[in-house]
């Protein structure tokens, strides 16, 4: 069975992904470091402006530029909210890093997005070993009840 462990500190965070007692990834970040794409963040709202539809949020030392469209439907909308969000182009000289709070988290054959009651099986695999994920997946998702057991591709 995976696991992933999250350790973090003040200057830093560590993420151990285990299968059993094998590490198979291990990530460390540090608040010195840029902002990357697919990092997530508890980010909180610092202004919102309605005539570009979007607002600017804090990620700890840097900001970045959320599309107000990219916000999850159950979500606080207001100054001073907290939400997940997960950066998905970098910031340049004139732009704050782009981050959306659609956060997916993909594996090889399966995709998850944050706040949604599915799971979607990757478009990348061939058709035929597609309909073996779905098979495999949806049996899981019917154990273990902990989401609706609805498979997208």
């Amino acid at each position: 069975m995976r696991q992933i462990l999250v350790n973090t500190r003040t200057t830093e965070k560590r993420i151990a992904v285990l299968d059993g007692k094998k590490v198979i990834d291990f990530n460390l970040f540090r608040p010195t470091e840029m902002v990357q794409p697919g990092q997530i963040y508890l980010a909180q709202i610092e202004k919102i402006d309605r005539k570009i539809q979007a607002c600017f949020v804090s990620l700890g030392s840097e900001k970045g530029f959320l599309h107000l469209d990219d916000i999850p439907e159950e979500a606080e909308r207001h100054q001073g909210a907290r939400l997940l969000v997960e950066v998905t182009r970098m910031g340049t000289k004139t732009k704050l890093p782009l981050v959306t709070g659609m956060i997916e988290i993909s594996g090889e054959t399966l995709v998850y997005i944050f706040g949604k009651s599915y799971f979607s099986v990757s478009k990348r695999i061939p058709d035929g070993r597609k309909k073996r994920a779905y098979s495999v997946y949806q049996a899981a998702l019917r154990r273990s009840g902990s989401c609706d057991s609805s498979l997208t591709s």
